[in-house]
């Protein structure tokens, strides 16, 4: 998508979605757009992810992330936890929303 830096530096380091354990909890994480998809998240929680988070750089309407937030803790019978990157006060055309969500 024009504007969204992930095209441009992002590339997968392996296939698959693998939790970690964080002391006594595993945690899964899901890559802004990633969230978008349920199998991803699917996957995370039959790996045994009790917790997703899924770290975002997205615009100022979150009606989306919130219901894929939603399809993604139900797919996954994990918590979503998910934070925004906020917009930069020294630049005014900024497109990023800020706001972060938890989703049980």
């Amino acid at each position: 998508e024009p504007n969204w830096e992930e095209a441009s530096w992002f590339k997968p380091f392996h296939s698959g979605f693998d939790p970690l354990a964080a002391g006594k909890t595993t945690i899964g994480a899901l890559l802004c757009t990633e969230l978008m998809f349920p199998r991803c998240a699917k996957l995370l929680g039959q790996r045994g992810a009790e917790v997703i988070a899924a770290p975002r750089a997205t615009g100022g309407n979150s009606v989306l992330w919130h219901a894929a937030s939603v399809i993604a803790a139900a797919s996954a019978g994990a918590y979503v936890v998910s934070s925004n990157r906020t917009r930069n006060p020294a630049s005014p055309d900024s497109i990023f929303g800020g706001g972060g969500f938890a989703t049980d």
